[in-house]
Protein backbone atom coordinates (compact mmCIF):
# COMPACT_ATOMS: atom_id res chain seq x y z
CA UNK A 1 0.00 0.00 0.00
CA UNK A 2 1.49 3.33 -1.20
CA UNK A 3 -1.41 5.59 -0.68
CA UNK A 4 -1.10 8.66 1.54
CA UNK A 5 2.59 9.00 2.46
CA UNK A 6 2.72 12.49 2.33
CA UNK A 7 3.05 15.46 4.61
CA UNK A 8 -0.50 16.54 4.60
CA UNK A 9 -0.95 13.06 6.25
CA UNK A 10 -0.62 14.99 9.70
CA UNK A 11 -3.62 17.15 8.57
CA UNK A 12 -5.61 14.37 8.65
CA UNK A 13 -8.67 14.66 11.26
CA UNK A 14 -7.92 12.91 14.79
CA UNK A 15 -7.99 9.30 14.75
CA UNK A 16 -8.61 8.85 10.91
CA UNK A 17 -6.71 5.48 9.00
CA UNK A 18 -6.32 4.16 5.98
CA UNK A 19 -5.97 0.10 6.01
CA UNK A 20 -5.85 -2.02 3.19
CA UNK A 21 -9.64 -3.49 2.42
CA UNK A 22 -10.31 -7.56 3.49
CA UNK A 23 -12.24 -9.73 2.69
CA UNK A 24 -14.29 -9.25 5.97
CA UNK A 25 -14.68 -5.94 4.65
CA UNK A 26 -17.18 -6.80 1.54
CA UNK A 27 -20.41 -6.68 3.03
CA UNK A 28 -19.49 -3.41 4.53
CA UNK A 29 -18.52 -2.20 1.28
CA UNK A 30 -21.98 -3.61 -0.19
CA UNK A 31 -23.62 -1.55 1.97
CA UNK A 32 -21.78 1.59 1.50
CA UNK A 33 -22.53 1.27 -2.18
CA UNK A 34 -26.71 1.20 -1.62
CA UNK A 35 -26.71 3.55 0.56
CA UNK A 36 -24.76 5.87 -1.54
CA UNK A 37 -27.35 5.07 -4.89
CA UNK A 38 -30.41 4.72 -2.85
CA UNK A 39 -31.66 8.29 -3.56
CA UNK A 40 -31.30 7.27 -7.43
CA UNK A 41 -33.70 4.11 -6.98
CA UNK A 42 -36.13 6.00 -4.78
CA UNK A 43 -37.90 6.73 -7.58
CA UNK A 44 -38.23 3.16 -9.72
CA UNK A 45 -41.40 1.39 -8.63
CA UNK A 46 -39.45 -1.68 -7.50
CA UNK A 47 -40.15 -3.75 -4.27
CA UNK A 48 -37.48 -2.94 -1.35
CA UNK A 49 -36.32 -6.30 -2.29
CA UNK A 50 -35.66 -5.64 -5.59
CA UNK A 51 -34.25 -2.73 -4.86
CA UNK A 52 -31.58 -4.33 -2.95
CA UNK A 53 -31.09 -7.37 -4.89
CA UNK A 54 -30.69 -5.07 -7.97
CA UNK A 55 -27.86 -2.87 -5.66
CA UNK A 56 -25.55 -5.91 -4.69
CA UNK A 57 -25.65 -7.50 -8.18
CA UNK A 58 -24.51 -3.60 -9.00
CA UNK A 59 -21.85 -3.43 -5.87
CA UNK A 60 -20.39 -7.04 -7.06
CA UNK A 61 -20.26 -5.65 -10.94
CA UNK A 62 -18.19 -2.69 -9.95
CA UNK A 63 -15.52 -4.51 -7.38
CA UNK A 64 -15.38 -7.39 -10.14
CA UNK A 65 -14.60 -4.69 -12.94
CA UNK A 66 -11.89 -2.51 -10.32
CA UNK A 67 -10.44 -5.95 -9.75
CA UNK A 68 -9.93 -6.76 -13.78
CA UNK A 69 -9.27 -3.67 -15.02
CA UNK A 70 -7.17 -1.97 -12.32
CA UNK A 71 -4.33 -4.53 -10.83
CA UNK A 72 -2.68 -3.44 -7.95
CA UNK A 73 -4.81 -0.73 -7.42
CA UNK A 74 -4.98 0.80 -3.37
CA UNK A 75 -8.17 -0.28 -2.25
CA UNK A 76 -8.66 1.01 1.08
CA UNK A 77 -11.01 1.20 3.86
CA UNK A 78 -11.36 4.47 5.70
CA UNK A 79 -11.91 4.46 9.07
CA UNK A 80 -12.28 6.99 12.25
CA UNK A 81 -11.51 5.79 15.97
CA UNK A 82 -11.18 1.95 14.56
CA UNK A 83 -14.50 2.61 12.90
CA UNK A 84 -15.36 1.85 8.96
CA UNK A 85 -16.65 4.88 7.70
CA UNK A 86 -15.93 4.74 3.97
CA UNK A 87 -13.43 3.83 0.92
CA UNK A 88 -10.93 5.02 -1.13
CA UNK A 89 -9.83 3.19 -4.35
CA UNK A 90 -6.27 4.88 -6.18
CA UNK A 91 -4.62 3.35 -9.05
CA UNK A 92 -1.26 4.69 -10.09
CA UNK A 93 0.31 3.80 -13.51
CA UNK A 94 2.83 5.39 -15.13
CA UNK A 95 2.38 9.50 -15.52
CA UNK A 96 -1.41 9.60 -13.05
CA UNK A 97 -2.84 8.99 -9.93
CA UNK A 98 -6.39 7.89 -10.82
CA UNK A 99 -8.69 8.20 -7.79
CA UNK A 100 -10.78 5.44 -8.71
CA UNK A 101 -13.56 5.76 -6.14
CA UNK A 102 -14.27 7.71 -2.96
CA UNK A 103 -17.36 6.75 -0.83
CA UNK A 104 -18.31 8.00 3.12
CA UNK A 105 -20.71 6.97 5.07
CA UNK A 106 -23.50 9.81 4.89
CA UNK A 107 -23.10 10.65 8.96
CA UNK A 108 -19.53 11.20 8.14
CA UNK A 109 -19.98 13.67 4.78
CA UNK A 110 -19.60 17.10 5.01
CA UNK A 111 -16.92 16.94 7.53
CA UNK A 112 -13.88 17.66 5.21
CA UNK A 113 -12.67 13.88 5.61
CA UNK A 114 -12.82 13.56 1.81
CA UNK A 115 -11.24 17.06 1.32
CA UNK A 116 -8.19 15.84 3.51
CA UNK A 117 -7.54 12.90 1.61
CA UNK A 118 -8.12 14.44 -1.71
CA UNK A 119 -5.68 16.85 -0.43
CA UNK A 120 -3.15 14.17 0.13
CA UNK A 121 -3.41 12.49 -3.25
CA UNK A 122 -3.18 16.01 -5.09
CA UNK A 123 0.34 16.75 -3.08
CA UNK A 124 1.06 13.32 -3.90
CA UNK A 125 1.26 13.75 -7.51
CA UNK A 126 2.64 17.63 -6.82
CA UNK A 127 5.34 15.55 -5.09
CA UNK A 128 5.72 13.17 -7.76
CA UNK A 129 5.11 15.77 -10.94
CA UNK A 130 2.19 13.67 -12.35
CA UNK A 131 -1.06 14.28 -12.72
CA UNK A 132 -4.45 12.86 -10.62
CA UNK A 133 -7.76 12.27 -12.61
CA UNK A 134 -11.56 11.53 -11.15
CA UNK A 135 -14.52 10.90 -12.49
CA UNK A 136 -17.21 12.85 -10.54
CA UNK A 137 -20.80 11.63 -10.50
CA UNK A 138 -23.68 14.19 -9.68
Amino acid sequence: MRAFQTPSHAARPAGLTLRAIGPADHEFLAELYAAGRALELAPVPWSEEQKRRFLRDQFELQHAHYEKHYPGADRLLVELAGHPIGRIYVYRSPGEIRLMDIALVSERQHQGIGSALLAELIEEADLAGTTITLHVEA
